[in-house]
């Protein structure tokens, strides 16, 4: 557990703001943020106030760079059941960085007079790329099917191959395990990660292999 505070009479909120709208919001001093977009704790981040975190990025607009996101923590003295809140940039307490490269790249861009504190939350941030990660697996299987012009639903083979599988064998090449290294795996495991080192036949079986291996 860790704890952060500033004003104990305040109620403490975290949340997930692109850098873009936070250089925004310092720039203008004030900024507007849905409630459902805040997470509120007791001073104190706990596991449990990390998977809120993790799921709220769940549900955020995916990001490629860790430097696009900051996690910000304000408290605010102002009580009320509105859906937008209002937040003026003293309610800011702490400013945090995905990851230490983040913290770094950020420094160098913005004012120097912003403090960005340590990445109180890297440790969270392989579960949050692996959900961003899985979503573009599902979105990779759609553009096969759109392709191939299949009109079976797509749903029935997922749920029959198995995330999961498709996931594993994704770690395993870019980890660059080759297939014959894994030992006992899923069919499906071993395909995605097998990479070939010699010509690909043009045949159809193997532009179909090659096209949904890139997709992947």
């Amino acid at each position: 557990m860790y704890s952060i505070s500033k004003n104990w009479d305040a109620k403490t909120y975290l949340t997930i703001m692109l850098r873009q709208q936070f250089i925004l919001f310092y720039r203008f001093g004030h900024t507007y943020i849905p409630r459902n977009q805040l997470i509120e704790f007791e001073r104190i981040i706990t596991n449990e106030v990390r998977k809120k975190l993790v799921a709220q990025f769940s549900i955020t607009t995916p990001f490629e760079y860790e430097e696009e996101y900051v996690i910000l923590h304000l408290e605010q003295s102002i009580t009320n059941e509105d859906r937008l809140l209002c937040f003026n940039i003293e309610d800011v307490v702490s400013i945090y960085p995905m990851s230490l490269q983040a913290k770094v790249s950020i420094e160098n861009k913005t004012d120097k007079r912003i403090r960005i504190e340590e990445p109180l939350f890297e440790d969270n941030l392989p579960e949050i790329e692996s959900h961003i990660q899985r979503q573009e697996i599902v979105k990779a299987i759609d553009a096969v099917w759109k392709i191939c012009n299949i009109e079976e639903d797509p749903e029935k083979y997922i749920s029959e191959i198995g995330i999961d599988k498709i996931w594993r064998g994704l770690q395993f090449r870019k980890a660059g395990t080759k297939s014959f290294e894994i030992g006992e795996a899923s069919f499906w495991e071993i395909l995605v990660s097998y990479d070939r080192y010699e010509y690909f036949p043009g045949t159809t079986p193997w532009i179909f292999f090659r096209c949904g291996i890139g997709i992947c």
